[in-house]
């Protein structure tokens, strides 16, 4: 059995030098194709020029397969080195290819690293799932020619819609929780009538009766109304009916729990270890004092110019992970930006200055809320610089606008106000993330305690405990929004505060030349 995979690469020389590292394989089992049996560094020169030649030197430089073979597949090596040469032949023949068989596993594998640029045509090679699939069935079709098993695929089910597979993602399936309140009416019925009582108390409207072909559910807070046969062959009306007459027999054959219903994840501890670096970057008087807080709440961090990449790793986390993964403000030179920005701040908020809370009146309530048809340009015609600078100004004074409003929206008047609201959203958070993490584990022993003995009560639990990350998901996902406004707040406040510092010197500069004026006089 081969599996074959596919990923693309733009680093020829070192993805070469290790498909042909001494350790993992040896010459017999390497293969070059249209490529002299030269060094690494006279191969990928060889590939470049091609790429030259058809002028094609941007993008994917070229594309790494492997072709692996089971553990228990009964193989030779050079069986597994012929094999991969054949199937490559099938569809790389035109292609600037190495092909090494690697043997330092429990599994024979292939490794073969192409130009993504054809010798032949000079066309670049295409990649997508359509194309995948066919190489695969290329390789399939060449291991049963050596009588090698092949994967058989398996069925997968229907596609969703986005919306219900991102609602299942955050947490429970809109459909999942539909036949779920389905099932729980059907339990507490002894006819269609009460079941249909039930699932009104649940706040649904429901079509049933000859008047509708089909049977359906709409949920109020949901907005969607759905029919019973696209949830499940379980939930016409006419199988409600007979499951409603025959629930005792139910009842005695255990209905599955199906885990993606009621699945939790744990919070990322890439989300743990940016609520930490916020409330640190909040509290610090400097960069030092910032390392000094993030070591007192128990982590080791990389920082300076002796590393290319600053990296925080938690004692309880496994491997350390580096700013610039957590998000683009958590690189060591965007967190200094940070700390001194809130510097700044502090020292305005010292004077109990006031926040400017007067809207520009140039633009109007139909063109805030509808800002993006205002500010696209009409004509097709290339804008002057005068044109552009007034639209980046109309940009500029529209997201001052935005900021105006959140300010009032959170009654905000003074500086300190804005800082305390500011550290309180950033804890408020900080204690959310720690909560989804707690609910995430707990879940998790309880699905594991679930499948070994399952009974009514522990399934109950468990969904309270998804039903209670759920509202604090909501919670986490509103401050979230908050939080995202922070960073274009402190610019604004900043850069008010320089627009008042050139009036006031020049006011300073008029008084003087009065006075000498007055003293020459």
């Amino acid at each position: 059995m081969a599996y074959v995979k596919r990923h693309p690469t733009n680093n020829l020389k070192r993805s070469i030098n290790y498909i042909k590292k001494k350790s993992k394989t040896d010459e017999l089992l390497t293969y070059e194709n249209r490529l002299p049996k030269v060094d690494i560094d006279h191969i990928v020169d060889i590939m470049n020029a091609t790429k030259n030649k058809f002028k094609k030197t941007g993008g994917i430089h070229g594309h790494h397969f492997i072709q692996s073979f089971k553990s228990d597949e009964a193989i030779t090596l050079e069986l597994a080195h012929q094999v991969g040469k054949e199937w490559c032949d099938t569809f790389l023949s035109d292609y600037e290819f190495v092909l090494a068989t690697h043997k330092d596993k429990d599994h024979l594998h292939n490794h073969i690293i192409i130009n993504s640029v054809n010798a032949k045509n000079g066309k670049k090679y295409l990649k997508n799932d359509q194309e995948l699939n066919h190489i695969r069935s290329l390789s399939d079709a060449v291991c049963k020619e050596h009588h090698l098993s092949i994967i058989t695929p398996q069925k997968t089910e229907n596609n969703k819609a986005y919306g219900e597979w991102r609602y299942q993602k955050d947490s429970i399936s809109w459909k999942d929780k539909i036949r779920n309140d389905i099932d729980d009416s059907i339990s507490q019925s002894d006819n269609y009538e009460q079941f249909i009582l039930e699932m009104t108390k649940k706040n649904y409207t429901l079509r049933y009766g000859d008047t509708y072909k089909y049977n359906a559910f709409e949920h109020f807070d949901i907005g969607k109304r759905i029919r019973g046969k696209t949830l499940g062959d379980a939930y016409t009306e006419d199988t409600i009916k007979a499951r409603i007459k025959n629930k005792e027999a139910e009842k005695k054959e255990a209905r599955p729990f199906f885990e993606s219903y009621y699945f939790l994840k744990a919070v990322p501890q890439k989300e743990i270890v940016q609520t930490d670096i916020d409330l640190s970057v909040l509290e610090a008087t400097n960069y030092d004092d910032f390392i000094c807080r993030m070591q007192g709440k128990g982590y080791t961090l990389r920082y300076g110019e002796q590393y290319k990449f600053n990296s925080f790793k938690h004692e309880k986390m496994k491997r350390s992970i580096r700013g610039k993964t957590i998000g683009r403000l958590y690189t060591e030179q965007k967190i200094k930006e940070r700390i001194e920005q809130n510097q700044a701040l502090l020292k305005q908020a010292a004077h109990k200055k006031t926040i400017q809370l007067n809207t520009h009146t140039i633009f109007s309530k139909r063109y805030i809320n509808n800002k993006y048809t205002y500010l696209k340009p009409i004509h097709l015609t290339p804008l002057s610089d005068n044109q552009q600078a007034a639209m980046q100004n109309k940009r500029q004074l529209l997201k001052d606008n935005q900021l105006i409003a959140f300010f009032k929206q959170h009654n905000l008047q003074e500086i300190p106000e804005y800082l305390a609201f500011k550290k309180d959203v950033d804890q408020h958070l900080h204690s959310t993330v720690n909560q989804l993490n707690t609910l995430g584990l707990k879940h998790k022993e309880l699905l594991a305690a679930y499948t070994n003995n399952p009974n009514p009560k522990l399934k109950q639990t468990m969904i309270e405990n998804a039903k209670k990350h759920e509202e604090i998901k909501e919670e986490y996902t509103a401050l979230n929004k908050i939080r995202a406004e922070f960073r274009f707040l402190d610019r604004y406040l900043l850069n008010k505060q320089k627009e008042k510092e050139p009036t006031q010197h020049t006011n300073n500069i008029s008084k003087k030349g009065r006075e000498t004026n007055d003293s020459s006089r």
